[in-house]
């Protein structure tokens, strides 16, 4: 197989978890492999490990406005295309690999595929449904989502091959490029060789969790909403109930704000904790809420923290999604509807109580997970790379 390989995205590493799943086959491959990424607090510019070389751009992630987080992305990928041109001049790297956001960091590798290396563009996300989440006034006639669908079809036509985050996603990029470039799926999932042990035990409250990225597109603050109904409704179940939350973001005082103000007690914020403490605390957990408000960029959502709830056999309340329902369908997930703060109660309250229910939902929406597993993924990211060389 071919020897050198390349990642280049904007993010801190190995924060992103696909492209640490990545980097880990790689390197149990026999790569040597570089990765140019964004700084980290307390890392050095250049570090080696075995055959991983790591490179930090030394900029930070602020993302006040948008204006802002393009003189970021701009910002970068000025510094990544200097740096990734001097490694491949240096070490004739034969594969360079661009994670979005953004898709036009992929012509960072300009001057590597000028002479002859493949190159790999990476979809996390779609960035013109992403900015019409963030700024609802947008749609497709939009002159800023008309830039982002241009830059969108240059990026795509740049790279040998397209990877996508799922299947949906696949068909929009198809549907809307029409171009001849390869297109394959490679979704997210768990890798067991990173997870600690894991054994399932009775927490003395009906435990409520919900870990990750704490932003307000998350709407987290409907679950407060939905507490205030049940403590209304059902104060009985009330008093056993606890809404855990872990992890760290903007809308965090928003959401211990309402709980204050609405004078729901049994919310606990536990910070940022890290992963193995993460997964400690899950042991105990009976239930995981993901209420995103539905719109055209969350009907896309396939985030790692539902992955891990259905591999440790954690039931989900989850948001009725497009993507959530493709691939767990119902009896898998427990759904309601988008906003729905008194059916979010009603269902809260039915889990409560249906301990039998629960271990159905749970072992069929593991049963789902398999047929798209780290494993299987994997298998077609060799492949992937295995035709380069052919």
């Amino acid at each position: 197989m071919l020897e050198k390989y390349c990642h280049v995205f904007f993010d801190e590493y190995p924060k992103d978890s696909r492209i640490r799943r990545y980097t880990n086959t790689l390197v149990r491959l026999d790569f040597e492999v570089f990765i140019v990424c964004l700084s980290s607090k307390g890392k050095s510019f250049y570090e080696k490990d075995g055959k991983l070389h790591i490179y930090r751009i030394p900029i930070k992630k602020r993302r006040s406005t948008f204006f802002r987080r393009i003189y970021e992305y701009f910002l970068f990928q000025i510094f990544s295309t200097i740096l990734i041109t001097y490694l491949y001049l240096k070490n004739k790297i034969a594969i360079f690999h661009s994670h979005t956001l953004p898709d036009f960091l992929v012509f960072s590798c300009l001057v590597p595929k000028l002479f002859g290396a493949k190159i790999i563009l990476d979809f996390h996300e779609l960035f013109p449904e992403f900015m019409m989440q963030h700024k609802p006034v947008l749609d497709y006639n939009s002159r800023i989502i008309k830039l982002l669908l241009w830059q969108e079809r240059l990026s795509f036509n740049f790279a040998n091959n397209i990877i996508t985050f799922h299947d949906p996603a696949k068909e929009i990029l198809i549907r809307r490029i029409k171009s001849p470039t390869p297109v394959i799926t490679i979704m997210n999932g768990v890798d067991e060789s990173e997870l600690p042990a894991f054994k399932k035990r009775k927490s003395d409250t009906f435990k409520i969790i919900y870990n990750g990225t704490i932003n307000f597109n998350l709407n987290l603050t409907l679950i407060i909403k939905a507490f205030k109904i049940i403590k209304e409704k059902r104060a009985d179940i009330f008093d056993k109930m606890g809404f855990y939350i872990y992890g760290d973001g903007p809308d965090i005082n928003n959401i211990l704000n309402l709980a204050n103000e609405l004078n729901i007690s049994n919310v606990f914020y536990e910070g940022q904790l890290k992963f193995i403490d993460i997964v400690n605390k899950l042991e105990d957990a009976d239930l995981c809420i993901l209420p995103p408000k539905r719109d055209i960029y969350s009907d896309l959502f396939y985030s790692l923290k539902l992955l891990e709830m259905i591999y440790f056999r954690i039931p989900v309340l989850a948001t009725r999604l497009n993507t959530y329902q493709k691939y767990y369908p119902e009896g898998c997930l427990f759904y309601f509807d988008s906003e729905n703060e008194k059916e979010l109660a009603e269902k809260i309250i039915y889990i409560f109580g249906n301990h039998g229910v629960i271990e159905k939902y749970t072992q069929k929406a593991f049963e789902e997970y398999r047929k798209y597993s780290w494993d299987i993924m994997e298998k077609r990211f060799i492949k992937l790379i295995e035709q380069f060389q052919e």
